[in-house]
């Protein structure tokens, strides 16, 4: 069974690097599929879903967190990559980001407002079948702190906010907006 899993995620990745060398980018394919009547997201998900049929699930989210913590707690995409198996422009693509905001968003998780937190962690259960409350947890840690204790010299400050994170995300204005209320409409509350 173990050979299989494998043989699997081999397929996957072998589709994630093709899919990069392609003649065409992310946006031209997504809107070929559009004209032909194929919603590219619905299809991203629809795949998972089947995938994730063939991937071994542990039984309980606890059980996912301590497993985790025992290696030491990941960043964000790492988590995803570890729990999917699959690329970060695969998990990106499959959760309707790019791949910098992503990045970012798991690099810098102590800047992220808690609205940004709980929309990831829906997305991420919707449409990656991880559950909400491992993201969450995820998001919670304070992963560069590990990281720079394992340094001969601290980081140097930086000031980063969540509006650096949309600055360095690649998302359109519309998809800025989005990001810029789901902040904004928490911290007027």
């Amino acid at each position: 069974m173990s050979k299989k899993l494998t043989r699997s995620g081999e397929i996957l990745n072998r589709i994630s690097e093709l899919s990069s060398e392609a003649d065409w980018t992310d946006e031209e394919l997504d809107q070929e599929l559009l004209e032909n009547g194929i919603d590219p997201n619905q299809l991203v998900n629809e795949v998972m879903t089947v995938v994730r049929k063939y991937l071994p699930q542990k039984k309980e989210t606890s059980n996912k967190i301590n497993e985790a913590e025992s290696d030491g707690p990941l960043p964000l995409l790492g988590m995803l990559k570890k729990r999917t198996g699959l690329q970060p422009t695969v998990i990106a693509k499959a959760l309707n980001l790019p791949v910098p905001f992503l990045s970012n968003i798991s690099r810098y998780s102590r800047v992220v407002p808690k609205s940004w937190q709980l929309e990831i962690a829906k997305r991420a259960e919707q449409l990656l079948h991880i559950n909400a409350k491992e993201i969450l947890h995820c998001l919670e840690q304070r992963v560069q702190y590990n990281m720079a204790a394992s340094r001969d010299e601290p980081y140097k400050k930086d000031d980063i906010s969540y509006q650096t994170i949309l600055d360095r995300s690649n998302l359109s204005l519309e998809e800025k907006q989005f990001w810029l209320n789901l902040a904004t409409e928490v911290s007027s509350q």
